[in-house]
């Protein structure tokens, strides 16, 4: 990571950069939101149209909030797989 460094108080202060501190943020959201990953990898396989992967990972257990979202999508990509 770049980081820069300032006096403040006659103490040696560092401070990450800006795009540092974006990485930081997300690693951080993504841990505290493992779904998140999973709705990454199910947009990269339909980006791919691997439609086995998609359906695949469209299986995993979903929160009660992305469920009917999930399905839905996995309901598309039945429709559009068997086209």
């Amino acid at each position: 990571m770049i980081e820069t460094s300032f006096m403040a108080q006659e103490e040696n202060i560092k401070v990450l950069s800006p795009v540092d501190n974006f990485v930081v943020s997300v690693v951080c959201f993504y841990k505290a939101n493992p779904e998140l990953a999973v709705i990454w990898a199910v947009g990269q396989k339909m980006w791919q149209r691997d439609f086995p992967g998609t359906y695949e990972n469209l299986k995993k257990e979903w929160s009660d909030g992305l469920r009917p979202i999930m399905d839905a999508v996995l309901g598309i990509i039945f429709v559009v797989s068997n086209t």
